[in-house]
């Protein structure tokens, strides 16, 4: 009798077990799932609870004020009750308490990114930015179309954008002058960034020490192109964040996040939804390939398939390849349709083929630009050292199924690159040497055991990776590409080499933006203008015969005479603004007041004599006078006056 009664109660002890774990399995499944779903709509909640303070409003519709009103009542509630159900599992749960070490390493991460990209807001659009800058601003302006008719007007030209706009208008309602709305929402993107990558690399090393891909994350955070160009409005920047956080998001098993990235990641323009499908893709055969290794193998698993189980993988399969269907025959990318441009060969840039001479343009930015090059040396070293040294190739420190994940991803869209033609300008490569200097960098940990070694090699690394970031000092990149003068340290111009043409005499354009070197010019531009107490009926001439030159392009570009600075807004009534009066040397002087400018970019300096022979005949010339912002540019200017 005493046995059977203690039999009984084991048996109750372990049934109350297996609730006890299911309940808590359970519990933290609503804790997951509620704190990605708020998460995200936190977002949602920030997006419109700027909106009624932003200067767009006072374009909006009624219909549009009366919406955002709407979300402002039903997005709060939301987000309270998804936060309060969170909260509750936390608690009960015991997940809140002192922060680990992964929390205080993330939180230096972000606070350091976050200083650094402080100095870099107020970036001005050029080229391409700049008609992106004009696009969103329109939206901004007037968003019925973005509201009421979601899919037809989330494409910019020709792109699929949705995904796009809405984390850039995260930003670009903001009430803040000078463009940089959309430049808060990329600084705290970018840090968010690096965050991920943290935990990405902690993936990849369980077993080492937080510090150890603390280290590593910043140093990939602050690749020349990632940080450099992170105030630059493009699609190509939060394509590379968006991937980062879907993969970030799959490795930590936050799958509805994921799932949100990856929706958010493809609809940013077409190379977004290559990156999203082939991540999707490989996450379903990695996941299938696990869980067969899981059932014991192939024939286990199918033993136990039931006949609904082949009719859902059916239905799936249907599903992709309809909507497959549907999404190669919308036309994107410049018009075309997406099954054309997936062919091979043909005429023009829109699809895929070997081209030489782009073949060995993108080379030569992926893996020299930038001390890529270097990085392409360490890896090389640290590959060899796997392959020699026995106590380094027996190191089962890393996972190899996350960082195989990773390589195939940088492999897709490197292929991308090298041999679709239309990907030339150097910004289309910023996920791409992001991924690259990722995988040098767990190559590196894999084969440093040492700390101290660890430490230096990556100290040197970052710095080399950081200071390239603001001004050009890789000296491989400025002997193989084209230099451009900036009257300091030169940048380079990334589409010829110095065989091919020795030094740009024209606007640098998309080709010379792959730091932030670039933005230098814009600073002096500002400097040189305060100098002169610069008045709305000056006249600023150009040294550029063609209008081709970024810095006096814009017509929507303002001087501020109270801040000192150019901006994009003019409110009403605010007399502090004036339009910069531009000409070039060449039209007639005649019409020019009794005081003028006259500007010489660095990079189109061959004109300036031939200008000022022109302009000596109306006027005197007081001059010339420099202005430099450190050792990125200097600029020079001639003050006229009418003779």
């Amino acid at each position: 009798m005493i046995f059977f009664t203690k039999s009984y109660s084991k048996c109750d002890i372990r049934r109350e077990h297996i609730y006890n774990v299911k309940k808590k399995k359970s519990l933290e499944i609503l804790y997951s799932v509620m704190a990605q779903l708020s998460v995200i709509m936190a977002l949602f909640v920030w997006l419109f609870a700027i909106a009624p303070f932003s200067y767009y409003r006072q374009e909006w519709t009624d219909d549009v004020l009366k919406f955002v009103h709407t979300c402002n009542i039903i997005n709060p509630i939301v987000f309270a009750v998804l936060l309060a159900v969170t909260l509750i599992c936390a608690f009960k749960l015991k997940k809140v308490g002192k922060p680990g070490t992964a929390m205080v390493c993330s939180a230096i991460i972000f606070v350091v990114s976050i200083v650094i990209r402080v100095n870099m807001l107020g970036t001005y659009q050029w080229s391409d930015a700049q008609l992106y800058y004009t696009q969103m601003d329109r939206i901004a302006y007037y968003p019925n179309g973005i509201l009421f008719d979601t899919f037809k007007s989330g494409f910019i030209f020709g792109h699929i954008s949705h995904g796009f706009i809405f984390v850039t208008m995260l930003g670009q309602l903001l009430n803040v002058p000078n463009a940089m709305g959309f430049q808060y929402s990329y600084m705290v993107m970018g840090a968010v960034a690096a965050v991920c990558l943290f935990y990405i690399f902690k993936k990849i090393f369980p077993k080492k020490k937080d510090y150890v891909s603390a280290i590593a994350a910043f140093i990939v955070s602050i690749h020349p192109i990632f940080l450099g160009l992170s105030t630059t409005i493009h699609m190509e920047y939060p394509l590379a964040v968006l991937f980062i956080y879907v993969l970030c998001a799959y490795l930590t098993q936050k799958y509805v996040l994921m799932f949100f990235w990856l929706i958010m990641l493809g609809t940013c323009k077409e190379t977004g939804a290559m990156m999203a499908f082939s991540m999707l893709f490989f996450i379903v055969v990695y996941e299938i390939a696990a869980y067969v290794k899981k059932s014991g193998g192939i024939k286990d698993l199918i033993k136990k398939l039931k006949p609904g189980h082949y009719v859902g993988f059916g239905i799936f399969l249907i599903a992709c390849v309809a909507a497959f269907i549907k999404i190669i025959n919308i036309p994107m990318w410049g018009g075309n349709k997406i099954k054309d441009v997936l062919k091979l060969g043909g005429e023009g840039t829109m699809n895929f083929q070997f081209n030489s001479a782009h073949f060995m343009m993108k080379v030569r930015q992926l893996f020299v630009l930038n001390f890529s090059w270097l990085w392409l040396l360490i890896l090389i070293a640290c590959i060899v050292i796997c392959i020699v040294v026995p106590t380094v190739r027996k190191n089962k420190a890393i996972d190899v199924r996350v960082f195989s994940f990773i390589l195939i991803q940088y492999f897709v869209y490197t292929f991308f690159l090298l041999f679709f033609l239309e990907a030339k300008q150097t910004r289309y490569n910023i996920l791409s040497d992001t991924l690259f200097l990722l995988i040098v960098m767990v190559m590196v940990i894999r084969v440093l055991e040492a700390e101290k070694t660890y430490i230096c090699v990556s100290a040197v690394m970052g710095l080399l990776a950081f200071v390239e970031t603001f001004i050009t000092i890789d000296p491989v990149s400025l002997t193989v590409f084209t230099r451009v003068n900036t009257g300091k340290i030169p940048m380079v111009w990334t589409a010829a080499t110095r065989n091919e043409l020795e030094y740009m005499d024209t606007n640098v354009g998309d080709f010379g933006y792959y730091n932030y070197q670039y933005t230098y010019m814009d600073k002096a531009v500002d400097k040189m203008l305060d100098r002169v107490d610069y008045q709305g009926w000056y006249r600023v001439v150009s040294s550029f015969v063609e209008q081709t030159e970024d810095q006096f392009v814009n017509p929507d570009l303002l001087w501020d005479s109270v801040n000192r600075v150019r901006t994009y807004k003019k409110a009403d009534g605010e007399v502090n603004l004036h339009a910069i009066q531009r000409l070039y040397y060449m039209e007639e002087v005649v019409f020019l007041d009794h005081r003028a400018i006259y500007v010489e970019i660095p990079w189109s300096r061959n004109h300036t004599e031939d200008a000022l022979l022109a302009l000596g005949e109306s006027y005197n010339i007081d001059g010339p006078y420099t202005v430099s912002e450190g050792l990125a540019c200097s600029l020079t200017y001639y003050i006229l006056y009418r003779k």
